[in-house]
């Protein structure tokens, strides 16, 4: 069961307040999917994972909460063109004005969840489109975030498996079955390996859809 209460934030940017819903608490029921996309009844809150100001537009996990050049940033021309796209959902709307804060202000792990976030809410409006475009932003940004040494996973191994995955449901099969086999050399923990295999059944068969980690268990691969 979640429970929900509200709460009064006060917009970093602007002043402006507004009664904000706050998760007291939740609970998980399954496995995630292989992006780590969380199952229900976690998975449904996600409308409580940013907020956005109605003033001004300044959207954040917590909205008095900000970096000092963020200003700079909702008023640049991508954040407000952004705040005008009426074709992604609002909610995933809401998650990509977060990429762009957290990506011009130097936090690239933050922005690929951001915008792997926007994808998540793209797949539940059947936003093919929409959504691969999101990843692909999550896959740039993680990417960038481990050449410079700045995880966005628990663990090597961790990250890997996200990029795989982000990579195969963009239809990148050649990139993602590169590192699956880079992964295969190194990687000894068996379910780590299952997971690895069983990405490579999923990128030979061209299979772009989301998975989950119950079906590894499922059908072990090694």
């Amino acid at each position: 069961m979640t429970t929900i209460t509200f709460r009064t934030g006060k917009c970093f940017i602007c002043g402006h307040k507004g009664l904000f819903p706050h998760m007291a608490s939740t609970n998980q029921f399954g496995s995630p999917d292989l992006d780590m996309r969380p199952p229900e009844m976690l998975r449904s809150t996600m409308d409580m994972w940013v907020q956005c100001c109605d003033e001004c537009g300044y959207c954040a996990p917590v909205i008095s909460k900000g970096s000092p050049n963020v200003n700079s940033v909702i008023n640049s021309a991508e954040y407000i063109k952004q705040k005008s796209d009426y074709v992604i959902p609002k909610l995933a709307n809401q998650f990509l004005r977060w990429f762009i804060i957290e990506r011009s202000t130097g936090h690239p792990a933050e922005a690929g969840w951001a915008a792997l976030n926007a994808a998540w809410v793209c797949d539940d409006h059947d936003k093919v489109t929409e959504a691969r475009h999101c990843r692909e932003k999550a896959i740039d940004l993680f990417h960038g975030a481990r050449k410079v040494g700045i995880s966005f996973a628990d663990d090597e191994a961790s990250e890997s498996a996200i990029l795989i995955d982000l990579l195969r449901i963009c239809g990148q099969f050649q990139g993602a079955n590169a590192m699956c086999e880079k992964a295969l050399k190194r990687e000894s923990v068996p379910i780590l390996k299952d997971l690895v295999l069983f990405q490579i059944d999923l990128i030979e068969k061209k299979d772009i859809n989301n998975h989950c980690f119950d079906e590894i268990v499922e059908q072990p691969h090694w």
